[in-house]
């Protein structure tokens, strides 16, 4: 018997290899694409962030729904999920699929899921696409498959995410007064250099710690809670 499988905050999530499974993932998405029941062709922006298998799960749910006839948007590098947000605006996806545990330990992983305004899938919603578990077995189609069909696409994120931040930030503020000397703690996750990327023109000097990738997190974990970025802390000073 399958495993029944929950939405919580803000999405599903479980341990790797445990609950968080290839099968269990490909029975989400088939039940997620059922939930939108969206006309052939519709959009879904698919992501994902630094975690292990993080870049093969996203594929998986990409290949399930774009069996189901969804226009598979994928992002191949890992972005932050308020990237992923942005791009399900811009280009007038049905949804984004996120793949993240946001500040879970490093062993979980998770799937969150954003509707065509953005924001997170209320509950309504999830509690849609539990109804819809197993109902019908997921379908497969492969990414190259898909993508002889038209069905698959991949689009890079950091242009418009740069953009959309520059819509909302004064940039008259940074760069105003005297250069700074910034550090900016990434904590392996997703964000890596963004910050630095953002500020390249400004007359600032940007230090990125822990930028690169590590799915153990350097073995804490991502939360920023006050034992974690020690340092953070020594470099500022």
């Amino acid at each position: 018997m399958d495993t029944r499988l929950q939405f919580g905050t803000d999405g599903w999530r479980g341990v790797i290899g445990e609950t968080f499974t290839f099968h269990n993932l490909e029975r989400v998405a088939q039940a997620t694409a059922s939930a939108l029941a969206s006309g052939k062709d519709a959009r879904i922006v698919v992501g994902h962030d630094r975690r292990f298998l993080a870049d093969a799960h996203a594929d998986r749910v990409g290949e399930v729904l774009a069996a189901s006839g969804f226009h598979v948007l994928r992002v191949p590098g890992a972005l932050p999920t308020p990237a992923l947000s942005g791009l399900v605006v811009d280009h007038r996806a049905v949804a984004g699929i996120m793949i993240t545990a946001s500040h879970n330990p490093p062993q979980f992983s998770g799937l969150k899921i954003k509707l065509e305004y953005g924001g997170s899938a209320p509950a309504g919603f999830t509690r849609q696409v539990e109804t819809h578990l197993d109902r019908q077995p997921a379908r497969v189609l492969a990414a190259d498959e898909a993508r002889a069909r038209g069905l698959w696409e991949e689009i890079e994120f950091e242009t418009a995410y740069m953009r959309r931040l520059a819509g909302r930030i004064d940039r008259g503020v940074l760069t105003a007064g005297e250069p700074l000397s910034i550090v900016v703690d990434s904590m392996h996750g997703s964000g890596a250099e963004l910050i630095a990327t953002f500020l390249k023109d400004t007359p600032h000097r940007v230090v990125t710690l822990r930028a690169r990738r590590d799915v153990l997190f350097g073995g804490a974990g991502p939360e920023p809670v006050p034992e974690r970025p020690k340092g953070l802390r020594q470099a500022v000073r």
